[in-house]
């Protein structure tokens, strides 16, 4: 196992003050400055490869990476205060590499954690890998493809409704699903219900079904992303042509195409929430570049769409600065502040080498930067989530990119009257 320079894992809480509201100082600006430090945990003795899967849930932040004070075992990691932190060890595979890709969380406070095995770091997948939450010490257990001859999908995402976990990922232009379900939930398999008949592999409840899903026009996907809204699994993907398209699941077999004003010409595609239960919104990357394979993390501007039952609605298009020196954006996260706002975050790209976290506010019909010299100055970092906690503090999780594992937990607290 090749390992770089020891690193250190960090993660910072920061508290957001509104009494230091930005430099626009009307109160419809609070959520967009004003961090300082609150606290640190410390890691060290990281491998070149390591990554950090994040996630919001009903009870706070959890993520996924290396465990403390170890390079030899993974880790899942919650916090609910953005005070402290807790993790459970989980048992490791034997495969030569190890990658953590994806992890996700629901109001039964279970969790899913995922990884993906390679021969080498920068190889192709090799193997999907699964931890779930339990009362003995989580151990992997590998995923195999519902068809024999199928690849193992380059991105790998994870969501969990009402103790049913859902896997999935694009490979040879379809989707492949993975569910397994709590053995008191029914875990019927056979087909991929109102989206057209699938594949999938018998599993007693409690185990894991393969599945490669026929959603209804979603054929040659390039790309897909999944999360829950709280209720259910949306899916949300983008085909070799720049066609978006939305599904929605409350079971992760029987998918529903959600139909609106989707975008043509989109890059990739990442759902941001949930809002509240049952709400979420889907960020509709621009690409800079003409389609291919290639899935870009970065574009010029981002159309976003909220997601609401099955009523698509537009929420306007957030846009790069280039005149303040960042021409390329990235949006992974949002949430409702206190305030009520809409709040996303996300990174600025001022070049592939010079990526800081950024956050954003809904101010009407236009999306509002911050424009905190904190954040400027945090080189190399994005904001990966934004989570509301309590009645009054927003918690977002920060993390290097494009690698490394230090971990910030971010906060903004509403002003007291």
């Amino acid at each position: 196992m090749r390992k770089a320079a020891a690193g250190l894992l960090s993660v910072v809480v920061l508290t957001l003050s509104a009494a230091t509201a930005c430099s626009e100082s009307e109160p419809q600006f609070a959520e967009l400055q004003g961090w300082e430090r609150v606290e640190v945990w410390g890691h060290q003795d990281v491998v070149e490869y390591d990554r950090v899967a994040v996630s919001t849930g009903p009870t706070g932040l959890s993520w996924f990476t290396r465990a403390r004070g170890s390079t030899d075992t993974l880790a899942y990691w919650t916090s609910t205060d953005a005070l402290s932190a807790s993790q459970i060890e989980v048992a490791m595979p034997q495969d030569p590499v190890v990658i953590p890709v994806a992890v996700a969380t629901d109001a039964r406070e279970g969790w899913v954690a995922v990884a993906v095995g390679r021969e080498v770091a920068h190889g192709e997948n090799t193997a999907v890998l699964a931890w779930l939450s339990g009362p003995q010490a989580p151990r992997p257990q590998r995923l195999a493809p519902p068809e024999e001859g199928m690849g193992v999908p380059a991105r790998i995402e994870a969501a969990r409704v009402g103790g049913v976990n859902l896997v999935t990922g694009v490979a040879d232009g379809r989707v492949v699903a993975w569910r397994n379900a709590a053995p008191d939930i029914a875990a019927d398999t056979g087909t991929a219900g109102g989206s057209g008949p699938g594949t999938a592999a018998r599993a007693a409840p409690g185990e894991w079904s393969a599945q490669a899903l026929e959603l209804e026009g979603g054929e040659d996907l390039v790309t897909t992303d999944l999360a829950s809204d709280g209720q259910r699994f949306v899916m949300a993907g983008v085909d070799r042509e720049g066609g978006a398209h939305l599904w929605a699941s409350s079971d992760g077999r029987e998918w529903q195409r959600l139909e609106g004003d989707l975008p043509a010409d989109a890059g990739s595609a990442t759902l941001l929430g949930p809002l509240e239960p049952g709400e979420m919104l889907v960020s509709w990357l621009g690409a800079r570049t003409p389609r291919n394979d290639d899935v870009p993390r970065s574009g010029p501007e981002a159309t976003v769409q909220r997601i609401s039952g099955d009523r698509v609605t537009s929420e306007g298009v957030v846009e790069a600065r280039p005149d303040d020196g960042w021409p390329d954006l990235s949006l992974t996260g949002a949430a409702v502040s206190p305030e009520g706002r809409t709040v996303v975050v996300g990174a600025a790209w001022r070049s592939a080498n010079a990526i800081t976290p950024m956050v954003w506010l809904r101010d009407g019909d236009e999306w509002e930067p911050s424009s905190q010299p904190e954040l400027a100055s945090r080189l190399d970092y994005e904001m990966r989530a934004v989570a509301a906690v309590g009645d009054d503090r927003l918690v977002g999780l920060v993390t290097p990119t494009p690698r490394g594992i230090d971990v910030e937990v971010w906060g903004w607290s509403q002003k007291d009257d």
